[in-house]
């Protein structure tokens, strides 16, 4: 499954990168290739959010155990997290649906 989380980090993890300038995505990385996951990108963002990462990992589970993680440090705050479908899956999804077009109808009709 494909994961699209951003947020924000706090003045605790901004202080520390001021003081120790590094690609964080390396340390990232480790992290997720220990929990059988794997980094696709990441990003700086401005706006609501200060980064987005878009993270591969086994199911939902996987990725939760990773969050729990590197939220606990203290070094992140306003995690908010969307699953990606591939346009192809997507496709199946709607292949699927006109299946069972048939064994429902919409309030109000027979």
């Amino acid at each position: 499954m494909i994961f699209i989380t951003q947020g924000r980090y706090t003045e605790h993890a901004l202080e520390g990168m001021l003081a120790k300038p590094e690609d964080r995505t390396v340390a990232f990385s480790q992290l997720l290739s220990a929990a059988g996951a794997r980094l696709i990108d990441a990003y700086w963002t401005m706006g609501e959010s200060d980064f987005l990462v878009i993270v591969e990992a086994e199911n939902e589970h996987e990725w939760m155990k990773i969050l729990a993680l590197t939220a606990s440090t203290g070094g992140l705050r306003d995690l908010k997290t969307m699953v990606a479908v591939t346009t192809a899956d997507g496709e199946k999804a709607f292949e699927g649906a006109r299946a069972l077009k048939a064994s429902f109808h919409p309030a109000g009709e027979d």
